[in-house]
C-alpha cells in the first residue's frame, strides 16, 4: 500500500527558520513507504545537525525496510547514544539485530528491557517490535494483543507500520486490524488524512521530545 503525502514538502516549505531540523517529513515518507526519499530527507537533517537524535531513529527504519540492516544498526546505536538509551532505541536495535539475522543479539537485547527499573516502562508494543525482527509471529502477536487491551498509543499505526509486514497475512493479526475496526483499505482520501494528520501531530511543540 502506497499512501500519498502531498501536503508535506509545502508544509516544509513554510517553514525555513524552524529552529530544529525537521523529522516529521522523513517520517510521514517512511510510512507512506517512500522509503528512499525519506532516507534522502533523514539524511539531509543528518548534515545540517548530526547531533539531533531523533533523526537516527527515523532513518532505521527506513533502512530496515530496504534491507541495509548494517547501516541500520549502526544508525540506531547512535539514537540510542544520544538520547541516553529509551526503551523505543532499545526496541528498534533489537529488531535490527534480528532482521539482521542476529538473533542471540536481539534476544540480549529483550533481556536489557527486561532488566529496566520499574519506573521505566516497557511496553508490549516494544517487546513486540524487537520479536518481530527476531522472527518470532507468536510472541509478536502475543504483546500486540496485550498492547490492543492496555491501549498503548502506537498500536495507531499498526496497519501502516512497515515494521509489521511480515504479519499482514496472519489470521491473529488480520482478527486484530477488525478489533480496532482498521480492516477496511485506504481509499486516497484516508490515506492523504493519515498522513496529514501524523505530519500535523510531529509539528506539536514537545512531541518530539518523548
Amino acid at each position: 500500500m502506497s499512501l500519498e503525502c502531498p501536503k508535506c514538502h509545502s508544509e516544509k516549505e513554510l517553514e525555513p527558520l524552524e529552529p530544529a531540523p525537521p523529522t516529521h517529513l522523513g517520517w510521514a515518507l517512511y510510512y507512506s513507504r517512500r522509503f528512499d526519499e525519506s532516507i534522502e530527507e533523514s539524511r539531509r537533517v543528518i548534515a545540517a545537525d548530526p547531533d539531533f537524535s531523533l533523526t537516527y531513529l527515523w532513518l532505521p527504519m527506513s533502512l530496515l525496510a530496504k534491507g541495509n540492516w548494517g547501516e541500520a544498526i549502526s544508525t540506531i546505536k547512535r539514537f540510542v547514544e544520544l538520547s541516553g538509551g529509551p526503551v523505543i532505541g532499545l526496541a528498534v536495535l533489537g529488531s535490527a539485530y534480528g532482521f539482521a539475522g542476529l538473533k542471540d543479539e536481539g534476544l540480549k537485547i529483550l533481556e536489557q528491557l527486561d532488566g529496566l527499573p520499574e519506573d521505566r516502562y516497557v511496553g508490549p508494543i516494544f517487546r513486540a517490535v524487537v520479536w518481530v525482527g527476531v522472527g518470532d509471529k507468536n510472541r509478536t502477536m502475543e504483546n500486540l494483543e496485550k498492547a490492543y487491551e492496555e491501549k498503548e498509543s502506537g498500536m495507531a499505526f499498526l496497519k501502516v507500520w512497515p515494521l509489521l509486514d511480515s504479519l499482514r497475512s496472519e489470521p491473529r493479526f488480520k482478527a486484530l486490524l477488525r478489533k480496532m475496526k482498521l480492516e477496511r483499505s485506504a481509499d486516497r482520501s484516508d490515506q492523504h488524512t493519515l498522513l496529514f494528520v501524523l505530519f500535523w501531530l510531529f509539528r506539536q511543540p514537545g512531541l518530539q521530545d518523548h
